[in-house]
C-alpha cells in the first residue's frame, strides 16, 4: 500500500471515530431512570409505568435501601411509539399514588431521569424531585 492510500485509510478511520464520538455526545448515551433514596427508610412497592396508546406497562422495582440508588435502563415496550412515564407506589393506607416523571416521550428519545426521594411522611407519601 502506498503512502497516499495509507493516509486516506487513516483519514477515513479518524472520521468514523469522530462521528461515533459526536453521535454519542449528541444523544447523551443510554437513557435511564435513577431513583436516589436520600431517606433513612427502605423504599418498597415502587413501579415505573409506561402509559401509551390506552395501554400501560408496569415495571416493578426492587426495594431500595436507605441512602442507596437504583438505576435502570429506559427500555420502551415493543409497541411503544409515544406516551408518558410515571412513578407508581402504594402509601401506608394502601392508596395508589402516581407521579408523572415524563409527561411526553417518543420512542427513540434519549432521556436521563433522576428521581431524588427526600423524605417520606407518616402516611407513606414520598417527597421527591425529578431532574
Amino acid at each position: 500500500m502506498n503512502r497516499s492510500k495509507k493516509y486516506s485509510v487513516a483519514v477515513i478511520i479518524t472520521t468514523i471515530i469522530a462521528v461515533i464520538i459526536l453521535f454519542y455526545l449528541i444523544l447523551g448515551g443510554k437513557s435511564y431512570i435513577k431513583i436516589q433514596n436520600l431517606t433513612d427508610t427502605t423504599l418498597s412497592n415502587i413501579n415505573i409505568k409506561y402509559m401509551y396508546s390506552n395501554k400501560e406497562k408496569i415495571i416493578e422495582l426492587p426495594n431500595i435501601p436507605p441512602k442507596d440508588n437504583y438505576k435502570m435502563n429506559l427500555l420502551y415496550p415493543d409497541d411503544f411509539s409515544e406516551g408518558a412515564i410515571k412513578l407508581h407506589y402504594t402509601d401506608k393506607h394502601g392508596e395508589q399514588q402516581e407521579e408523572i416523571l415524563v409527561g411526553y416521550i417518543e420512542n427513540g428519545y434519549h432521556k436521563k431521569i433522576i428521581v431524588k426521594v427526600d423524605s417520606i411522611d407518616k402516611n407513606g407519601i414520598l417527597s421527591f424531585k425529578v431532574h
